[in-house]
């Protein structure tokens, strides 16, 4: 079950206002892959995590996107992680319309 491969299995039946901003996270990302997207969007999917969890996410999301060719575009202030990704684009090279 991906509640469980998440670690938020046993919070199935709480409120959401009983779960922390990380648990809230992984169950926003959980019902995003429910439904077996071609297309992820993923900003800053990983920003409440802890290092054990960050991991854990990612992990699932690349595995959404070999099992089910899957395209996912991810933002994220956190260089770590950009290591993971076959492409990476630097907005910092990007200018403004006029500029």
């Amino acid at each position: 079950m991906l509640a469980e491969e998440m670690g938020i299995g046993d919070k199935l039946k709480q409120r959401a206002t009983d779960l922390s901003q990380g648990e809230k996270q992984r169950a926003a990302i959980c019902r995003a892959l429910l439904p077996q997207p071609r297309l992820i969007l993923a900003d800053e999917a990983t920003g409440n995590l802890d290092p054990e969890n960050k991991a854990r996410i990612l992990d699932l999301l690349f595995r959404a996107v070999e099992d089910h060719d899957t395209t996912l575009l991810a933002v994220t202030h956190d260089h770590e992680l950009l290591k993971r990704f076959d492409r990476v684009v630097d907005f910092k090279v990007f200018k403004k319309a006029g500029d």
